[in-house]
């Protein structure tokens, strides 16, 4: 598969049992749409920025901006031109996804953004919370589920017939 940035030979890796492409050359990573949600929410749940031997996969760099033509980048498994979305809308974390595979195309460190914007700060859910006046077990309750979700998506993505 071809780097859809900078147009290199992607490399095979397989990271918390999620099979990932990445491009040595830019460091961009080239996830199937199967193996994206499960990975963000595994890097949420799990890794810490300081603490594991993965994250060099993931380190941050500086991206170039495109040119001026404004060419959109081709998928790197079935070549359709893919599409720039912001990821949960408001998160301001730019990703490429095809409109076809429904792969998605994360330039270095998105998806550690992207496992970052997944995580619940318990200090802004907290002012939420007290915003809209929930009482403490309700709030609980609230974590317990949104953490259970996580949980189900991560498990799903193991053993699809659950």
């Amino acid at each position: 598969m071809i780097c859809p940035s900078c147009q290199s030979s992607l490399t095979f890796e397989q990271v918390y049992y999620c099979k990932i492409y990445p491009c040595t050359r830019c460091d961009g990573i080239w996830l199937r749409a199967e193996i994206f949600p499960r990975l963000a929410c595994i890097l949420a749940v799990n890794v810490e920025k300081s603490d594991h031997d993965y994250l060099k996969l993931f380190k941050p760099r500086e991206v170039a901006l495109p040119d001026s033509e404004n060419r959109p980048r081709l998928c790197p498994e079935c070549q359709a031109a893919m599409k720039e979305f912001n990821f949960a809308y408001d998160s301001n974390i730019f990703l490429d996804k095809c409109p076809r595979c429904g792969g998605i195309w994360t330039d270095a460190g998105e998806i550690l953004k992207v496992a970052e914007h997944l995580k619940m700060d318990p200090r802004v859910y907290d002012v939420g919370q007290d915003l809209i006046g929930e009482d403490d077990v309700s709030r609980d309750i609230r974590r317990v589920e949104a953490f259970m979700q996580i949980v189900y998506i991560i498990v799903r993505g193991y053993w699809p017939w659950i």
